[in-house]
C-alpha cells in the first residue's frame, strides 16, 4: 500500500525540483521566515534585557529612597514591567499595542504606558513582520504554489488519464502529493521557525512545553487545512490556471479581508468607550482619600474606640487609617470599571473567534497569541497582578504610618527598613487550563476547517475524472 504513495511522492519531488519558479518561491519563503525569526529573536532579547534592567533599577531606586513619610513614598510610587514570555519571540501578539509598564501609586490605578506601535509607521501597523504573521500569511501561499497543479496539471498534460486507466487509486495519488507538498513546506518553514522558538526558549527556563506543543499542533492543523483545500480544489478544477485563480482569491480573503472585517464587526457589535470617556467616568466615581467626610468619620470612630476627644491623645496615627480606608473604598470602583472594560474586550474576542467560520486565519491568530501568552487575556492577568501589588504597597505603608502617632515635631519619616518590607513584584503566567474554555470556539472551528478540507480532498480524489 505504501509503495504507490512513495512513487507518487518521489515523482512530485522531482517535478518540483525541475520547476525554477517553485524553487525561487521556496527560497524566498525560507528567507522571509528566517529574517522574521532573526529579527523577532533579536527584538525579544533586547526587550527582555531592557525590562529586566529597568525592573532592577526601579527596585534599587525604591530601596534607596531617602527618609520620608510613608504616604510621601506611596505617592512617589514604583514602575512595574510586564515580563516577556519565551514564545513572544515567535508571536508578540497585542503587547505592542497595549503597553508594557504601569506606575503604581497611591489612590490611582493608572493606565499602561510604552506602546511600541505608537511609534510605528502605517505599514508596520498594518502588517508586523513576525514569524507567526509570516507563517499565517506566507505558509498558505507556499502551499498553493506547490500544489495548485497537483491534479489539474496532470489533467492538462494528459497524464491523469493514463494514471487512472492503469488503475491507480486516487487516494494514493492524494496522499503522495500531500506528502510531497508537506515535505517541501516543512523544509522551507521548520528550520527558520525552530531557530526562533529555540532562541526564545534559551532566554528563559520558564518555557511551558505544553504551550509549545499545542502551538506546534495548531499550526500543523492550520497549514494542513490549506494542504487539504489546495488538493481538493486542484482535483476538481478544469485547469491549473482556474485552480490557481480560485486558491489565490481564497488566500487574499483568508489573510487580509476576513480578519480585518471580523475585527470591525466585533467592534461594531460590542462597542467600547473611548479611553478618555472611560477614564473620566472612573475618576468621577473615585473619592478623594483626603475627603472631609471620611476624615470626620474616621476620627469619630477612633475617638469612640479609644475614649479620647482629640487626635493628639490617640495611640495610633489617624491619618494612616484614613488613607487606608480611602484606598479600600475606591477598590470597588476600580474593579467595576476595569471589570466592565475587560468583559467588553472578552466578548469582542469571542465574536472574533467565531469569525473563524469564515476563514481559518482568524482562528490561528487567536490561538497563536493565546498559547504564546501575548493576547489580551494574559495582559488582563498582568493588570490584575499589578493592581494587587499596588494594594499591598499601600497597605504596608499605611499600616506603618498608623503605628506612629502624629507628634508636634511633624510627620513620621521612614527609612530603608520600611522600603525593604515592600515585596518585590512577581508575576506568573495564568494557568493554561484556565484559558482553555475561552479559546474553545477557535480550537473547535480550526479542527472543523481541517476535517472539512480533508473530507473534500478525499472525496475529490475518489471521484477523479480525467
Amino acid at each position: 500500500m505504501t509503495r504507490p504513495i512513495w512513487l507518487v511522492l518521489v515523482k512530485e519531488i522531482r517535478q518540483m525540483r525541475r520547476d525554477a519558479r517553485l524553487l525561487a518561491a521556496g527560497f524566498l519563503g525560507f528567507l522571509l521566515v528566517a529574517v522574521a525569526s532573526f529579527v523577532g529573536v533579536q527584538h525579544h532579547q533586547i526587550v527582555t534585557q531592557q525590562k529586566r534592567e529597568a525592573a532592577q533599577t526601579e527596585r534599587s531606586r525604591w530601596l534607596n529612597l531617602s527618609d520620608l513619610g510613608p504616604h510621601g513614598a506611596a505617592h512617589f510610587g514604583i514602575y512595574v514591567f510586564k515580563p516577556e514570555t519565551p514564545l513572544m519571540a515567535f508571536d508578540p501578539g497585542v503587547d505592542q499595542f497595549l503597553g508594557v509598564s504601569v506606575w503604581l501609586e497611591a489612590h490611582k490605578q493608572n493606565k499602561f504606558i510604552y506602546r511600541p506601535m505608537q511609534d510605528a509607521g502605517a505599514v508596520q501597523r498594518f502588517f508586523n513582520m513576525t514569524p507567526a504573521a509570516i507563517i499565517q500569511l506566507l505558509g498558505p501561499l507556499i502551499i498553493i504554489l506547490l500544489g495548485f497543479n497537483a491534479f489539474a496539471g496532470e489533467r492538462d498534460q494528459g497524464t491523469l488519464r493514463q494514471l487512472l486507466s492503469i488503475g491507480v487509486d486516487g487516494r494514493f495519488l492524494l496522499l503522495g502529493k500531500a506528502a510531497a507538498v508537506t515535505g517541501v513546506l516543512f523544509l522551507v518553514l521548520v528550520p527558520a521557525v525552530a531557530m526562533a522558538i529555540a532562541a526564545g526558549i534559551g532566554l528563559s527556563a520558564d518555557v511551558s512545553w505544553l504551550r509549545l506543543t499545542l502551538l506546534v499542533f495548531v499550526y500543523c492543523l492550520y497549514l494542513g487545512t490549506f494542504v487539504g483545500l489546495t488538493l481538493a480544489v486542484t482535483a476538481r478544477a478544469g485547469s491549473a490556471r482556474s485552480a490557481l485563480a480560485f486558491l489565490l482569491a481564497f488566500w487574499v480573503v483568508n489573510g487580509f479581508l476576513v480578519p480585518r472585517s471580523v475585527a470591525e464587526i466585533a467592534d461594531w457589535a460590542i462597542p467600547l468607550p473611548s479611553a478618555t470617556a472611560w477614564q473620566a467616568g472612573m475618576e468621577a466615581e473615585i473619592r478623594d482619600g483626603h475627603a472631609t467626610a471620611l476624615e470626620l468619620q474616621v476620627k469619630r470612630e477612633l475617638f469612640a474606640q479609644y475614649g479620647v476627644d482629640n487626635v493628639d491623645a490617640l495611640p495610633v496615627n489617624w491619618r494612616g487609617i484614613m488613607l487606608q480606608r480611602g484606598e479600600e473604598q475606591n477598590y470597588p470602583v476600580f474593579d467595576a470599571h476595569f471589570g466592565k472594560l475587560f468583559d467588553g474586550v472578552r466578548r469582542q474576542d469571542i465574536v472574533y473567534q467565531w469569525g473563524g467560520l469564515l476563514a481559518p486565519a482568524v482562528t490561528i491568530q487567536s490561538l497563536s497569541m493565546g498559547l504564546a501568552g501575548s493576547d489580551f487575556e494574559h495582559h488582563k492577568g498582568f493588570v490584575r497582578a499589578a493592581e494587587e501589588h499596588r494594594r499591598v504597597i499601600q497597605k504596608t505603608l499605611n499600616e506603618e504610618l498608623t503605628l506612629h502617632p502624629e507628634k508636634e515635631w511633624g510627620e513620621y519619616s521612614a527609612g530603608p527598613e520600611l522600603w525593604a518590607r515592600v515585596p518585590e513584584f512577581q508575576y506568573a503566567l495564568p494557568d493554561l487550563r484556565d484559558l482553555m474554555w475561552h479559546y474553545a470556539p477557535a480550537a473547535l472551528i480550526l479542527l472543523a476547517w481541517c476535517a472539512l478540507a480533508w473530507v473534500l480532498a478525499l472525496r475529490s480524489a475518489t471521484t477523479l475524472r480525467p
